[in-house]
């Protein structure tokens, strides 16, 4: 749901009026092959203030990201098709997705060193206050927050 902000504006005779303008929420994509794990973090990050879309997997993220960019990809790494892994990469790679923030999430303990291109790695289990606060960091970083 967008946000509306109030701006002040003054008419020619002096007198203050307030338009309304929309901000939409910061977009977050979540790309996992677990259903259950997509749609918990969707609650998680609708909670937050966050629009949230999802992907099963890499390349459908891939998909996703070419008709909506988001602010920022939280993804898994192990997953069919495409890990979360080539899709880092693969992002890292192309000049107009390069800047998007990832977090990378995984239940192994040696990350992989494709996941190094990750802006941030979370192990699980995490607490859902680690993941929304590192979300919020990185979104800051880049001037957007959520509601």
């Amino acid at each position: 749901m967008p946000l509306l902000t109030l701006l002040p504006s003054w008419d020619d005779s002096g007198g203050v009026a307030l338009t309304a303008k929309s901000q939409a929420p910061p977009k977050i994509l979540v790309v996992d092959d677990d259903p259950s794990i997509r749609f918990l973090l969707r609650l998680i990050f609708e909670a937050a203030g966050y629009a949230v879309s999802e992907a099963p997997h890499g390349r459908a993220a891939l998909i996703r990201i070419k008709i909506q960019l988001p602010d920022v990809v939280v993804t898994d790494l192990k997953m069919p098709v495409m890990d979360g892994g080539a899709l880092i990469e693969r992002l890292r790679s192309e000049p107009h997705w390069a800047d998007i923030p990832i977090v990378a999430v995984t239940g192994e303990r040696a990350p992989l060193e494709r996941v190094a291109k990750a802006n941030v790695i979370l192990a699980k289990p995490f607490l859902q206050s680690t993941l929304v606060e590192t979300v919020n960091g990185l979104l800051e970083e880049r001037g957007l927050k959520a509601s």
